[in-house]
């Protein structure tokens, strides 16, 4: 029945926050040299986001191995920044200088070109020419830009013309998983009255990107990514401030002439600085300047600050939501509607999948569903892009929830000729590959359990292979388990060279209508054809009202007349396509209550089908979501099941 959801082609999500760590909301971090205090800040503060200056080579990785959700952006010094002549050219000039550095470098996120470039409206049209070309060059490479890199006060977000200029930018941005990157100082405080408005959360210096965003990017459908690069405490004399310098010039000023009384003070700065920035959901993180840089001791956080700022960060990991108590945990498991099978384009698709993800585990959910698309994969053979698994991992991972991992869909060029001849392109959902593609097959599955050994424990093979998921016509496929076996097998076999811990099941069961032996029957000839040995669990899709407990109990009887009571049974699809959410959650209210028991203790995962609508689904429509959605805000909302939801695991959402 949902054989779409788990095939549908979805494109690269470009933007990953992975972690195994819990993920701070603060979303500070530092400019950073890379000392010794440096080391320290990113192993214990694990902070989404951090920026280095001329520290390359092995850093990166090592920054990656102690705190893998680490978004990390990388600066060249450039000893010129010439802004004449052809804009193109010069784009290729620099990666012609930079390239060595940057191609060998594969753990930096984002790469930033100029720095504090000029923008009046002649030099943004010309910027706008150079930044495209180099997110173009950076691309090709396999590599993201940071673009703009503006100082504090800029862009002039008073003149439209100016700002209009850079769009060409922005768009290349968004289309190649870029970042826009800002700077934002101010003095003698963050929020000096004189340049901040309190009434509107904006200001001149900083928390001046609110109105580049507010005014032009969002009303124009230009909502990149942002990382502020730069930002402290600086000379401000525009807003009235006496002109010291850094913030240790400021001590005196702020009554705080001890330095770790004045360090305290300076954090207590950030933190103001921090709760605005935790409002925006665009704003991937804050970097202070500066962390052992030389030079520019003034602005040097060095000392006591770093300690007061780990110990903030750290305070600001969310509390776990509270689950019912169950030696079961999987039973609270929702399934997601990829942004990408919305259509929207990279960046809108990231935002939608956190927010999904932040919202399953809100609802106190365990789990969630993954899916491995080999023809995504490996849409051409011998290549292998893992970027769409690895996106779906480390969201998973990012909240906390475990994943249960669809695996199948035969790229066209592994189909059988006369297959793809007759039903075309993305048939691959119902048909194995030609056998002269076994050992590509095999060494698929190897690579890819291998992969996520230690981050995803389980795994099914196919979706619905005794429905509409298999070789026949019309759903005909009850009696075909004899042609499915072989490739449960040579795929059991393949998965467990990759990952000897991995679970893995058979793939999810169409249970039919309640009263129907579907399931039952189809897993009595599996034994029959010899798939005894290459199957860790059974997952069903029991849809009824509430459930088709009588296909969940028969199937239990099979496994048990087969020595296989050890063999859990997952529910990996349930839920009611309604506008009734009473019923709906009445419904779901049933269900959970009733899996709990322990006459059900045989099933380990229960996974409601989708948090929101099916992918077709307009955003005005209603079926089996908990939520809604819109997509021209890339948002959701309750519905009274999801509110349901969250009352039975003990939520409070």
């Amino acid at each position: 029945m949902k054989n779409m959801i788990a095939v549908l082609s979805v494109s690269v999500v470009l933007m990953t926050i992975a972690t195994g760590s819990p993920t701070p909301n603060s979303k500070l971090s530092i400019h950073s040299g890379m000392g010794s205090q440096s080391w320290q800040f990113v192993q214990q503060a694990q902070p989404r986001v951090i920026k280095l200056l001329d520290v390359f080579g092995n850093v990166p990785l090592q920054i990656k191995k102690l705190s893998p959700q680490t978004l990390i952006v990388g600066r060249i010094y450039l000893p010129s920044q010439p802004m004449d002549g052809d804009p193109v050219q010069r784009a290729q000039e620099w990666w012609a200088k930079n390239n060595a550095t940057i191609l060998a470098t594969d753990s930096v996120d984002f790469w930033e070109g100029y720095n504090e470039p000029a923008c009046d409206a002649t030099s943004m049209t010309w910027l706008a020419a150079f930044e495209v070309e180099r997110i173009n060059i950076l691309s090709a490479n396999g590599r993201k830009a940071s673009i703009g890199n503006f100082g504090t006060g800029n862009p002039d977000v008073t003149t439209p013309s100016i700002l209009s200029a850079f769009d060409p930018a922005i768009r290349a941005a968004i289309a190649h998983g870029g970042i826009l990157g800002l700077h934002e100082y101010s003095s003698p405080t963050l929020d000096n009255p004189k340049c901040f408005d309190n009434s509107t959360g904006e200001g001149w210096m900083t928390m001046r990107y609110r109105k580049y965003y507010r005014e032009h990017l969002i009303p124009n459908n230009l909502t990149i990514h942002l990382v502020v690069s730069e930002f402290g405490i600086d000379n401000a004399a525009s807003c009235g401030s006496p002109d010291l310098g850094g913030w240790r010039k400021y001590c005196n000023y702020w009554d705080t002439p001890n330095i770790d009384d004045c360090a305290a003070y300076y954090l207590e700065q950030m933190k103001w600085y921090d709760s605005l920035i935790m409002e925006d959901d665009y704003f991937l993180g804050a970097t202070i300047y500066q962390l052992e840089i030389s030079g520019w001791e003034d602005y040097s956080i060095a000392g006591s600050f770093v300690d007061k700022l780990i110990a903030y960060i750290n305070s600001t990991i969310p509390t776990p939501t509270p689950t019912p108590s169950s030696n079961r945990p999987y039973l609270f498991g929702i399934g997601v509607t990829w942004g990408e099978w919305l259509g929207l384009n990279t960046t809108a698709a990231y935002h939608f999948n956190d927010i999904s993800m932040a919202a399953i585990k809100a609802a106190g959910g365990t789990a969630t569903g993954l899916s491995f698309n080999w023809a995504q994969v490996e849409a051409e053979e011998g290549k292998y892009d893992w970027s769409q698994c690895d996106a779906q991992v480390a969201l998973a991972e990012k909240y906390g929830l475990v994943g249960f991992a669809y695996t199948g869909l035969t790229p066209d060029w592994a189909l059988t000729p006369s297959i793809l001849s007759k039903y075309g392109s993305g048939i691959g959902y119902r048909f194995p590959p030609d056998p002269k593609f076994t050992s590509r097959f095999s060494k698929f599955f190897t690579s890819l359990s291998a992969r996520y050994k230690g981050r995803v424990k389980f795994y099914e093979f196919w979706n619905e292979e005794n429905g509409c998921g298999w070789i026949e016509d019309g759903c005909k496929n009850s009696g075909n388990s004899g042609t499915y076996i072989p490739w449960l097998k040579t795929w059991y076999q393949a998965m467990k060279s990759g990952d000897a811990s991995a679970t893995l099941a058979i793939g999810g069961f169409d249970c039919g209508m309640p009263g129907g032996d579907a399931c039952a029957d189809y897993l009595s000839a599996v034994y029959s054809n010899g798939g005894k040995d290459y199957f860790d669990a059974v997952p069903l899709h029991p849809y009824g009202s509430p459930l088709n407990y009588d296909a969940v109990t028969k199937v239990r009887a099979v496994l048990v007349a087969n020595n296989d009571s050890h063999k859990p049974i997952w529910i990996n699809e349930y839920g009611w396509n309604t506008q009734d959410e009473t019923m709906k959650s009445e419904q779901l209210t049933a269900v959970l209550e009733s899996l709990q028991n322990s006459s059900f203790s045989y099933v380990e995962m229960a996974n409601y089908l989708i948090l929101d609508d099916l992918p077709n689904t307009p955003d005005s429509g209603h079926d089996f979501g908990l939520m809604n959605r819109n997509k021209s805000l890339v948002s959701l909302s309750p519905r009274l099941s999801y509110y349901t939801y969250c009352n039975i695991t003990g939520a409070k959402c």
